[in-house]
Parts: structure tokens; sequence; C-alpha cells
């Protein structure tokens, strides 16, 4: 995975020709299938990054326009980890078909984390929280955005709060 430093602005969906922002008509994606060989429902990720983004101790990171899947990880945080990070922001993104113990799509600890216009679908968690995991001090604001078809073998496939994680709207 890739490690982001304080004041990182990682924007994708850019038109190389006009320079206008639109994901939609121009993805990019960022995955952790190495040998690009992975099938629907978690098949063929031996081989994955373990973690596509993550974030320590750092501030300022903004994450738009992109698209993070495929991480495969027995612990916390497939696609986006996040540990100790204030002003974090993930806007117009996709995280999707992602693996991880628990928080599969978006895992915060101890951090300020803003989700808006976001689609956080088909992640698979182990032992909770596939979709998000906000633990510890982690607050935040999800707006206008769509959390769906999160799978887990135990609590919380959605979205799960632990450890006083509170402060969401």
């Amino acid at each position: 995975g890739e490690t982001l430093k304080s004041h990182t602005r990682l924007r994708g969906g850019y038109n190389a020709n006009n320079g206008n922002q639109n994901p939609a008509s121009n993805p990019v994606t960022l995955t952790g299938d190495v040998n690009g060989d992975d099938l629907p429902g978690g098949v063929n990720r031996a081989e994955n990054s373990s973690r596509v983004l993550v974030a320590e101790d750092v501030e300022d990171v903004i994450i738009e326009g992109v698209t993070i899947r495929g991480a495969n990880v027995g612990g916390t945080g497939g696609g986006v980890r996040l540990v100790d990070v204030t002003g974090a922001q993930i806007i117009d993104s996709i995280i999707e078909d992602n693996d991880a113990g628990s928080g599969a799509g978006v895992y915060a600890f101890d951090s300020e984390v803003s989700i808006s216009n976001s689609i956080i679908r088909g992640n698979r968690g182990g032992n909770g929280a596939a979709g998000l995991r906000f633990q510890g001090t982690s607050m935040g604001t999800i707006t206008d955005s769509e959390i769906s078809g999160n799978t887990t073998t135990d609590s919380g496939g959605a979205l799960s709060f632990r450890g006083g994680a509170t402060g969401f709207i």
C-alpha cells in the first residue's frame, strides 16, 4: 500500500485535454491486486497488498475522485487505514471490494474523518465492520454517501463504532 504524508492531496478523475475533473468519465483506480487476477467474491487475493492507502500520525489528507479496491489483510483497515489523522477527507470516491479482519473499506482509529459524495460497497470483514469501522476517539461526518453490500461474519457489516468513537453525523 501507499503511505500518505501530511497535507497530501490525492485527486483523480481529471481530463488530460481540458483539466476538468469528472471521475465517472476519467476513472482512476488504486488497487492492491498485484497480479491483476482478482475475481468477484474475494477470489485470487493471496498476493494482494494488505492495504491500499495508509495515513498514520498526519494531518490534512484529501482523497478525492478515485476508486480504491483489492486490499487483503487479516487485521484492520484494507482500502483506507487512518490512525491518528486530523482533517482526513474522502470525497467523490468509491471504496469497494476490499477484504480485512475489520474496517475493510475504511478503518479510522483516533482520527477525524469527513466522507462525502462517496460509495463504500462490497467490502468483506472477517470479524466485524466490513464497510467502515471507527474506533478510539474517532469523529467526523458522513454526508451524501452510499454504504451498501458490505458483509461480515460478525457484527456491523456496514458500520461499526468501537471504543468510544462518537461525534459522527
